[in-house]
């Protein structure tokens, strides 16, 4: 009997469909005394934060010097006795500029005379003195699906590199440097403070919606009596069709269940896009069935709400639409609103979108949330309305909210 030997196809690779949103790529930027939540790319280039232009890999190491006690009868390291004796934290790589400012950060204690007309005189101490530390060395470095960058900060930093360089013909002066980071005893911070900082944006989002000056058109479904398969229902341009549990298996399909109970639960499934194969219904959304009847409302609303199409064809006379379209439970009124202005505020900052002329719009690159949600506030001809919108984690879009402009 032979036997034939099969190939593995499966492939463990690690890439996910958000991977191209969470890389950081390229060298960065070194800044010194870079202030986060302050200070921006822009504004520290122009203020001469720049430590200078680097050349090759800038690398960031933070290392835990770990110990764990020796107990008589533990024969390996043991989880629960590792103690973090203290944390080796640096920045090293190379400049290619050697301005004075970088000249007087790479030389430790560094001791500068500037007297002269011509020429700024360098030399050191044999001593470390407190105002020779840089307060924060930050490097900013861009993130794939972000529209901010990262930044990793050193504390109290200070070159043990010193300055070492070759000058040959064709080449260019490199200045390696190793900036390690320190905690300060003389201020606020405790012996149990680490000397660095990572400030990683989190996931961005955006929130979508129509803004609108009116009211959005509402009927009722009734269902009292079990359908049968092959029964529909139509809502806006989708038809829905009972199928047995056995057969659903598809969109445009709604399960009949076990039970009256539970076929309008697949009801308000099907229309909300929550089970297994049906989208979220383009025009409407559907409320939980109170005793039998459930109200399904437009979702922009405004007068062309009233002309979306309700309609069964079921024989129960019971199970019914209040209408063959939307609006006599509750008519729509007013119109949507072109040209308003849509404005989140989150800290100092406000992420703004204008409505089109359908008087839908979308908020971009809003920061993930992990409450509710955030306000947007509406502003169109003189009015003002809000509504809150969810952000989604790793960049989605939320579910399309509407902001009422009176």
């Amino acid at each position: 009997m032979a036997f034939e030997s099969l190939y593995n196809t499966e492939n463990y690779g690690g890439f996910l469909s958000d991977t191209p949103d969470h890389m950081v790529l390229d060298s960065g930027a070194l800044f010194v005394d870079f202030v986060v939540g302050v200070d921006t790319y822009d504004t520290a280039l122009a203020a001469g934060k720049l430590i200078g232009s680097t050349q090759g890999a800038v690398t960031f190491s933070a290392v835990p010097v770990m110990r764990q006690p020796q107990v008589n009868g533990v024969k390996s390291k043991a989880k629960g006795l590792n103690f973090i004796e203290s944390w080796e934290t640096s920045m090293t790589g190379s400049v290619v500029t050697l301005t004075a400012d970088a000249m007087e950060q790479l030389l430790v204690a560094s001791d500068v005379d500037v007297s002269d007309d011509f020429w700024d005189k360098f030399t050191t101490k044999y001593y470390v003195q407190n105002s020779d530390y840089i307060d924060s060395l930050t490097l900013v470095a861009k993130v794939t699906g972000s529209q901010k960058p990262i930044y990793i900060v050193i504390k109290n930093a200070l070159n043990i590199a010193g300055i070492v360089s070759s000058f040959a013909d064709g080449a260019e002066a490199v200045i390696p440097f190793t900036f390690e980071g320190n905690i300060n005893l003389s201020t606020a911070e405790t012996r149990s403070t680490v000397p660095f900082e990572i400030y990683r944006p989190k996931a961005e989002g955006s929130v979508s919606g129509t803004a609108s000056t009116g009211a959005a058109a509402q009927g009722t479904l009734t269902i009292d009596v079990l359908p049968t398969a092959a029964e529909t229902i139509t809502v806006g341009s989708t038809v829905y069709t009972f199928v047995a549990a056995v057969d659903f298996n598809a969109a445009g399909e709604i399960s009949l269940g076990a039970g009256l109970t539970t076929c309008q639960a697949n009801i308000i499934a099907a229309i909300n896009g929550t089970d297994s194969y049906n989208s979220a219904n383009e025009y409407v959304s559907i409320a939980d069935f109170a005793t039998n009847d459930a109200i399904l409302t437009s979702l922009v609303p405004g007068t062309a709400g009233n002309a979306i199409v309700t309609t069964e064809t079921m024989a129960a006379v019971t199970n019914i639409f209040d209408a063959a379209v939307l609006g006599t439970t509750t008519a729509g009124a007013g119109d949507v609103v072109a040209g308003a202005t849509l404005t989140i505020t989150i800290g100092s900052e406000t992420f703004t979108a204008t409505s089109g002329a359908d008087g839908t719009f979308t908020i971009q690159a809003v920061p993930y949330s992990t409450s509710a949600g955030y306000t947007v506030a509406g502003a169109g001809t003189g009015t003002t309305g809000s509504i809150t919108g969810v952000i989604v984690n790793g960049g989605e879009d939320t579910a399309a909210g509407v902001v009422i402009l009176s």
